[in-house]
């Protein structure tokens, strides 16, 4: 899930459908060679350049994606 960027209603939303399906277990890629998700405050470049991608930036678009820069990153309640 880390190449592909969801919001926090859909991730929610699959939780949901697997709670309903009973299924358990759920693996999430929060970082991964083509991706940062997770806000940390003392590295603040890892948001800024691997949680996103586009043309001209550092991680280029997957397929189909379209013309403007797509991600997101995740930030941690207090």
């Amino acid at each position: 899930m880390a190449r592909q960027f969801y919001t926090g209603a859909e991730v929610s939303r699959l939780l949901k459908i697997m709670a309903w399906n009973k299924m358990n277990k759920f693996h999430w890629h929060l970082t991964e060679d083509e991706a940062w998700r997770f806000e940390i405050e003392a590295y603040p470049a890892l948001t800024q350049i691997a949680a996103w991608r586009g043309h001209g930036m550092a991680l280029p678009p997957l397929l189909g994606s379209g013309p403007h820069p797509t991600g997101g990153y995740y930030q941690p309640r207090d």
